[in-house]
């Protein structure tokens, strides 16, 4: 997860080095454009093959988190899982982000919703989709996700159909 801090912490960087002549905006477009150069990397997983695989990826970080790391990283992500609400992909959400918490508190939190939006592509460059309907630099309780390969299309959650 760590790498996700170190993602957004370098274009925050970069935003700054502009004086934020740019508008949250085109910083997306910029961020978008160096994602779309690490696509060969990101296409080495294809969410199509296995479905599961954020789910495994965030199930060892929640290992991680509840092995006393949570006690000494307290402003980490807190994942959690709903086991019932999908029958396909990988369905986690965090109830907190310290990206957004560390922008906020700082004033930058204006920046948030593009950094937000990357996870859409990167997970597209996995041949997968982001189902997403909250996030916490939107004003949410939860940034959710829910992946699924791209070659399903629209998929309702269990509840949904029921």
């Amino acid at each position: 997860m760590a790498s996700n801090a170190y993602f957004a912490y370098v274009f925050v960087g970069a935003w700054l080095g502009t004086g934020k002549e740019l508008t949250p905006e085109n910083m997306g477009l910029v961020m978008r454009e160096v994602l779309e150069k690490m696509k060969p990397f990101f296409g080495l997983v294809d969410l199509n093959k296995n479905e599961k695989y954020w789910y495994d990826s965030m199930k060892k970080y929640e290992k991680w988190c509840n092995n006393g790391n949570l006690e000494k990283y307290p402003d980490t992500w807190q994942v959690n899982f709903d086991e019932d609400l999908h029958d396909r992909g990988s369905y986690y959400y965090f109830t907190s982000c310290p990206i957004c918490s560390y922008l906020n508190k700082i004033g930058m939190g204006e920046i948030m919703k593009p950094l937000c939006e990357t996870d859409k592509y990167m997970f597209a460059y996995q041949h997968g989709i982001l189902n997403r309907k909250h996030t916490i630099a939107d004003g949410g309780d939860i940034c959710d996700y829910w992946v699924t390969g791209d070659k399903y299309g629209d998929l309702k959650t269990e509840r949904e159909k029921q």
